[in-house]
């Protein structure tokens, strides 16, 4: 028995329901995402009323620990609006969720993600001023991000996971050594792999640029291992 809608809820995301004065509660099948309840599985779906699991990979974590490991704030090929980008590395032992990650400076730049992207162990992700190769120098990208720039001169990343906990920061200043011989267009700033954790990365002594070209135009190693600064 029903008299409004509501009265035939069966708890099933993956079932719209009506009342019927004639038949009473009807049920249909509906395709909407839902959570099948495995924190293995991305981007779920509705089936047949059941809920499916859909992508492999699962949620990740939102408090783990990521570090920022590349750094080109000063593209040649394209300009710094095209160009820009960032390379963050997980140097954990679980999957991270950037969903709710942000990035921001000392200033008034910052972004905050908002779709789901997992960082594998020992995995990276690159994050860009905008995503099309065609335009961005020929940098393949996993997130685009936006109201964030990195200053030529100077420049802070702080990296906050989705409770506003800092996970890494890494500040450059080409005024002063060594990042003042680092202080090339169109190469990006590279973390030695011998050195992948936060508090390394705060010494510049630990960057360099690489040889490494992209595409045959600016030098990186975008979403791949650094080059060994040594």
């Amino acid at each position: 028995d029903c008299i409004i809608d509501s009265d035939c809820n069966d708890n099933n995301a993956c079932t719209d329901e009506a009342c019927d004065f004639v038949l009473g509660c009807v049920y249909s099948n509906n395709q909407d995402p839902c959570n099948d309840g495995n924190p293995n599985t991305l981007n779920d779906a509705c089936s047949s009323g059941v809920c499916n699991g859909g992508t492999s990979g699962g949620s990740g974590e939102s408090s783990g620990e990521l570090i920022i490991s590349e750094i080109m704030y000063n593209p040649n090929a394209v300009a710094d609006t095209a160009g820009e980008w960032l390379e963050l590395y997980n140097p954990g032992t679980s999957a991270v969720n950037l969903n709710g990650w942000s990035i921001q400076d000392y200033g008034t730049d910052s972004f905050t993600i908002s779709e789901d992207f997992l960082v594998q162990p020992g995995s990276y992700a690159v994050l860009c001023k905008n995503t099309d190769t065609s335009l961005n120098g020929g940098i393949s990208c996993d997130i685009q991000y936006s109201s964030f720039t990195l200053g030529n001169t100077a420049d802070a990343i702080i990296l906050l996971r989705p409770d506003s906990v800092m996970s890494d920061d890494v500040l450059y200043d080409t005024a002063v050594e060594p990042w003042k011989s680092l202080n090339n267009a169109g190469y990006s700033l590279q973390l030695d792999p011998a050195h992948y954790n936060s508090a390394d990365n705060d010494d510049g002594n630990n960057w360099c640029n690489t040889d490494e070209p992209i595409n045959g135009a600016d030098y990186g190693t975008p979403g791949t291992m650094n080059s060994d600064c040594q």
